[in-house]
């Protein structure tokens, strides 16, 4: 018996799968050749596809790049010194030295390495809610009770000038203190010191003073929206009024100018308006720049020099090397000076960089002071956890952007308070910082912090697929330990612990529990090893199994020979009808459903082989013979 076909007069129907015919593609049936002699046993087959290629190193230079990629994937760490503030370890346009973030470890003073930082230690308990620090030579004063102090050990302290009810600010020079008050016994007052004697304090200016600047052998005074130059009057001996003119007098409401810093041949003033000591809604701070007359007596108008976007208000400036620091309430920004045949501003005008540190961990409440000693600048890093307020270190020596050197967290006190102030202690020769209603503090110098931990960043191994970390390699030295944790897709931290052996002569062998994801972030705890024993991170590695799915390859021969016996039942098929049919399948691409027997695929055609085996019978002209069509699976 022949049966009609679904070309006209060829293939069979759905209905006739299962049944007459073996196979069915994309709702055609056909009849398969099993006994196929060109290819044998390896025509008609099903072959999954490899989920890895070979590796191949195209440079001369030794690496990841080497290593086979055919069994587990290698994600590692050995250098840190581009600093903290990137989410993704091995995105395109990462960078390899970067990480994302860290606590209690220093990553910059040796390339190569990660070591735990000094604990800090508190030098003088003060209860003041804005403690104000200056430094000259070994003298350290600070204000305390409307009153100022000095001592040069923290053992011992002197009073140098009391009844100072107002808001009290301090700033120095090389060789003189100068202290304000804007309430009680309000004023200016200069305080000389010399070889570390400390004299009196002299009072220069009478009238209320809301905070005092000491740039570039200049005096500055501000009171309300205004900033007065008051170098001649303490150079004529003082006790005076504040002079008038004013140097500048903003026009906006509630101006309060709060900052002031020299650059090499500009003074910068920055301010904005204030409500309640709150900045008003919706208005703009701005940076101003002021220059020394040609007769060198006096200074000229100042002018703009960085407006600041709207809500962004500056609340410190410090200059340093070539740099012009300012720090506003949504973080530090690194600035440089427009020169005279720079294109992008007038002479003297600020560039300024991004908002440092980025919005992976932001400050959350700035604070004004800087400090700085060699290639490194400290700033505050209040409230950096739910457990420490600290600072931050900005790194000149590394610049990961344009204006934007490398930083990461440093020194660290547990407390939730704000800093107020920031010096270079001549003490411990390290950061001094003055913490709000808790007091001084330094490192310190005979302990260690217990534990530090750095945190990768998202490793993806660049693919989106998941895949199963297998191993662990920590590799490192000192008198402490180093432990590792994963996290997977932002879920919690999972212990990440090689079984024994991991050591520097035995390699680990499976993590004790193996974890999967799409992205990992790896935490290594550094630990030390007692008050003063320090632990050095040299080097992780994580080793992952890619979860990669791929498909599998079919290859079907179809047997096109015009008139075809299957279980005893004829059928006639057109084998060039077939044959357009399966190559319009191919050229579409087009996702169609392959059966055989149970087994069910969506497949698309990537490669058809017709194999003529002699001329057809017919008037139609043309061969019949076998068609072999491969397959791939689809798979998400």
């Amino acid at each position: 018996m022949t049966q009609p076909s679904k070309f006209g007069q060829q293939g069979g129907s759905a209905s006739s799968f299962p049944g007459l015919n073996q196979v069915s593609i994309g709702g055609v049936t056909f009849t398969i050749n099993t006994s196929f002699e060109p290819y044998r046993r390896d025509a008609f087959r099903h072959r999954s596809i490899p989920s890895q290629r070979e590796s191949v190193n195209l440079t001369p230079k030794t690496g990841e790049g080497t290593v086979n990629t055919e069994g587990l994937w290698r994600a590692s760490a050995f250098d840190w010194s581009y600093g903290a503030g990137q989410l993704y370890a091995d995105r395109e346009g990462s960078v390899a030295a970067r990480f994302y973030d860290s606590k209690g470890v220093d990553p910059f003073t040796t390339q190569f390495q990660v070591t735990l930082l000094p604990a800090t230690k508190q030098q003088l308990a003060l209860t003041d809610t804005t403690i104000n620090i200056a430094t000259i030579g070994p003298v350290i004063f600070y204000s305390h009770s409307n009153a100022v102090y000095y001592t040069t050990n923290y053992s011992a302290s002197t009073s140098l000038l009391t009844g100072l009810t107002g808001a009290i600010t301090l700033s120095a020079d090389a060789s003189n203190l100068y202290i304000s008050s804007n309430a009680g016994s309000s004023g200016v007052w200069v305080v000389n010191v010399a070889n570390g004697a400390v004299g009196s304090a002299t009072q220069v200016i009478t009238d209320p003073v809301d905070a005092v600047f000491a740039v570039s052998g200049r005096v500055l005074a501000a009171s309300g929206a205004s900033v007065y130059d008051i170098t001649q009057v303490i150079n004529g001996g003082g006790n005076q009024h504040l002079p008038n003119p004013a140097l500048i007098t903003h026009p906006s409401l509630n101006w309060q100018w709060v900052a002031a810093t020299g650059g090499s041949s500009n003074i910068y003033l920055a301010g904005y308006s204030q409500q309640n000591t709150s900045p008003v809604p919706n208005t703009r701070g701005a940076v101003y720049r002021t220059g020394i007359n040609s007769d060198g007596t006096a200074l000229v108008a100042p002018v703009q020099a960085l407006p600041l976007p709207a809500n962004e208000y500056p609340i410190g400036l410090y200059a340093y090397l070539s740099y012009i620091l300012l720090a506003t309430t949504k973080g530090y920004r690194f600035c440089r000076t427009v020169s005279a045949n720079d294109p992008s501003g007038n002479t003297g005008d600020l560039i300024s960089g991004p908002i440092l540190p980025n919005l992976l961990h932001p400050v959350t409440t700035a604070s004004a002071p800087f400090t700085a000693n060699g290639r490194f600048v400290y700033a505050a890093y209040n409230t950096f956890d739910g457990t420490s307020t600290g600072l931050i270190r900005f790194d000149l020596g590394t610049l990961v952007g344009d204006l934007e050197p490398a930083y990461c967290s440093d020194l660290m006190v547990t407390s939730q308070a704000t800093i107020t102030g920031l010096a270079w202690d001549p003490v411990t020769n390290g950061p001094l910082i003055a913490l709000s209603g808790a007091g001084l503090y330094t490192e310190d110098t005979a302990n260690l912090v217990s534990q530090g931990w750095v945190d990768s960043g998202l490793v993806t191994y660049n693919i989106v697929d998941d895949k199963i970390a297998c191993q662990a390699l920590i590799r490192g030295s000192g008198g402490g330990s180093y432990t590792m944790s994963l996290q997977a897709d932002g879920a919690g931290y999972n212990a990440a612990t090689p079984l024994s052996p991991n050591s520097e002569a035995n390699p680990p062998t499976f993590l004790t529990t193996l974890v999967r994801g799409e992205e990992f972030n790896v935490r290594v705890f550094l630990n030390s090893g007692g008050a003063n024993v320090n632990e050095t991170l040299k080097r992780w590695t994580l080793k992952s199994l890619p979860a990669v799915v791929s498909g599998t390859t079919i290859s079907a021969v179809l047997n096109l020979y015009g008139e075809i016996d299957s279980s005893g039942v004829g059928r006639v098929l057109d084998p060039y009808q077939a044959y357009a049919y399966l190559e319009g399948l191919r050229l579409q691409q087009t996702p169609v459903t392959y059966l055989e027997g149970a087994y069910s695929a969506t497949v698309v055609i990537t490669e058809i082989d017709w194999l003529p085996y002699k001329e057809r019978d017919t008037s139609d002209f043309g061969f019949i013979g076998d068609l072999i069509v491969y397959m791939k699976t689809i798979v998400g």
